[in-house]
């Protein structure tokens, strides 16, 4: 257990802590692949895309509970630009386009192509845009179902070449414009120049034909790149760019406001979604170049900071309303390990029902795997005070001075967990009073809230044996609020407790040998089912004394105790448990016919059947996708009886 957390800690030194959010916060979601997110667009607040620096895209149904993989052509080899992060474009559910660079095993760049779907992804039409070596796509806009606009830089020669389709993207034609564009409809658009490290001026254009035609409205002779465009409508829009730049208009481009907000800031990208709500993506050079978010309710009169769980800068963004908004990350670096671009999710809910208070007592915290195995979720306990403070974790030992923890309304979760000189950030998301999902160092974990503190009561002992620090028998007793109160085979005092819920265990003590003895930290982990207590006592990596293997030795009960999970009716028995998916169960008095349901952690039903004989023991024929814990519901007319099941 230490060792796992220890290593969490190394991984993430020198991420920023995160602070409470006033209005909304943002949260990390799954990214299940290791590639860069570089264009993010949602048609609902429920559905999106993300196009990847890979051949594939991401898809989600759900706000990004879930993301899918798709790849548009398979046989294509593709990756992405480090462009503006616009290569994605969907006028509706059915009907999108991507644009990817084409390219080989040397990663040489071979061109542009384009996809497009027409039925929500399930299929895609490819057209190549360009062939040409050094060619790579670098922004992609349609503003119906016909009128699109393509930007391509050679990477070679540093030229720029625009394009433009009237047929849905059959066929491309070259036009006049280039750089940077943003267009509201067929005709109307705005583009400035943008190319590594131009120098200035910096003009900004704008067409009323459709890129035929380009009239320069605005010079700006200050050095600092623009890097980012919005318009909201064919009157107000904002660019964005190096040196804390912000330009806007309220005209149509006629005028321009230019202004600085800090010269330290390097704004990324800009979004608004109204006339005076809007976010700017930004690093500040003064401190190490963490990312963040600039807010404005007013249309930029002022602006509020938000934090982001990212260690990069933000590659894309996309916000469908006030309350729901994503954002990615570039891919990044820590103590020489490389770590996949990253993608969160912005919430704001207006009722505010959560506050720090729904955060109290214990809490089970696990890796997010489904269902839950107790020998390969790295168990960990947290307890909150319901304050903002966390005042225990097994990771190991303490003292706990400095870890808190804050929720917002919108049940954003941020927190860091302290020890010494070491600590840790954690962000996360409440999906209930009782259910939290989380991310650290780009591993999903899953917070519980434990129903029952001092379920487990027994005697359990085990053998610990280790290369080259003997072996020794251990006993442990547990009173009826799970707190170990004695021990034998280990030095005192004892201090230690132990949590259950869910069908598993944890626990964590310390001896009185201290802890810069290999003997002075035990974890325990384990699961019980029918009164049966499997599991493991471990000790603690200890860097003072390299001899010792970190060992773990099986547990036996040896009391024999109920254990009180919430389940008060005990009359099923299952058995073998442990299995492999083939089991009986016996009832004592069965009414009739029975429904028989196995459903996993996350409550999704994954078997099912009935059985119409009215006899006490029947077998089971369960074929599960994965290992772990899973949960059986028999019905029998009249009764639910409930138990878990582990499969090995």
């Amino acid at each position: 257990m230490k060792n796992f957390i220890l290593l969490l800690g190394m991984i993430i030194t020198g991420l920023s802590n995160f602070d409470a959010f006033s209005q909304g916060g943002w949260y990390l979601q799954n990214n299940p692949t290791t590639n860069e997110g570089q264009s993010t667009k949602f048609v609902s607040a429920t559905e999106g895309w993300i196009n990847l620096s890979s051949n594939a895209l991401l898809h989600t149904t759900n706000g990004g509970a879930n993301w899918n993989v798709v790849v548009p052509n398979a046989t294509d080899i593709c990756f992405g630009y480090d462009a503006t992060g616009k290569t994605l474009s969907f006028i509706n559910s059915s009907t999108g386009w991507v644009m990817k660079t084409l390219s080989n095993a040397n990663q040489d760049a071979l061109g542009a192509v384009v996809y497009k779907t027409t039925n929500g992804g399930a299929t895609w039409n490819r057209t190549v845009v360009s062939n040409t070596l050094g060619d790579v796509g670098i922004q992609l806009q349609f503003v119906d179902a016909n009128n699109g606009w393509a930007s391509i830089y050679n990477d070679n020669t540093q030229a720029i070449i625009f394009k433009k389709t009237t047929n849905g993207g059959a066929t491309w034609t070259p036009t006049n414009g280039g750089g940077i564009f943003n267009f509201v409809n067929s005709t109307t658009g705005w583009a400035f120049p943008a190319g590594p490290n131009i120098l200035p001026p910096y003009t900004i254009y704008k067409t009323t034909d459709g890129g035929t035609n380009w009239t320069p409205q605005y010079v700006d002779n200050t050095a600092g790149e623009l890097n980012s465009m919005h318009f909201t409508d064919a009157t107000h829009g904002w660019i964005v760019g190096e040196n804390g730049k912000i330009f806007k208009t309220t005209d149509g481009g006629t005028t321009w406001n230019a202004s600085v907000y800090n010269s330290n800031y390097r704004f990324n990208h800009v979004f608004f979604i109204n006339n005076n709500e809007g976010w700017i993506s930004t690093r500040d050079n003064s401190d190490d170049n963490i990312p963040f978010m600039l807010h404005t309710t007013n249309g930029g009169s002022t602006w509020s900071t938000q934090e982001l769980p990212f260690n990069s800068k933000v590659y894309s963004m996309y916000f469908w309303d006030a309350n729901n908004g994503w954002a990615t990350s570039d891919s990044y670096n820590i103590n020489e390990e490389d770590y996949p671009g990253q993608i969160a999710k912005y919430l704001y809910d207006p009722a505010g029902t959560y506050t720090n208070a729904t955060l109290n007592g214990p809490w089970l915290f696990f890796t997010d795997v489904t269902p839950i195995d107790p020998f390969n979720n790295n168990l960990n306990y947290f307890v909150f005070d319901g304050n903002g403070n966390i005042t225990d974790f097994n990771g190991f030992g303490g003292p706990w001075i400095g870890s808190s923890y804050s929720v917002n309304s919108s049940g954003v979760l941020n927190g860091t967990i302290t020890n010494g000189s070491e600590s840790f950030p954690f962000n996360g998301l409440l999906t209930s009073a009782t259910e939290v999902t989380a991310q650290i160092a780009g591993q999903n974990w899953r917070l519980h809230k434990i129903a029952n503190p001092g379920a487990l009561k027994d005697k359990i002992t085990g053998t610990l044996t280790t290369d080259g620090c003997g072996s020794r028998d251990v006993t442990l007793n547990i009173d009826n609020n799970g707190i170990i109160t004695s021990a034998t085979g280990l030095t005192g005092p004892v201090v230690g407790r132990v949590y259950t819920d869910l069908g598993v265990y944890i626990g964590h003590m310390t001896t009185g040998e201290g802890n810069d003895s290999h003997w002075g930290e035990l974890s325990i982990m384990g699961y019980y089912s029918n009164n049966n207590l499997v599991g493991q006592l471990g000790l603690d990596d200890d860097s003072q004394n390299p001899n010792c293997t970190n060992t773990t030795s099986n547990l036996v009960r040896s009391d024999n105790l109920g254990i009180n999970d919430n389940d008060e009716v005990k009359n099923i028995t299952i058995y073998p448990n442990p299995n492999n998916g083939i089991f009986y169960f016996e009832l004592k008095e069965p009414k009739a016919k029975l429904q028989i349901e196995i459903v996993n952690f996350l409550g999704q039903k994954v078997y099912e059947t009935t059985i119409f004989d009215n006899i006490t023991t029947n077998k089971i024929y369960f074929e599960p996708q994965s290992k772990g814990m899973y949960f059986i519901k028999i019905y029998d007319g009249e009764n639910i009886y409930k138990e878990k099941i582990l499969i090995k």
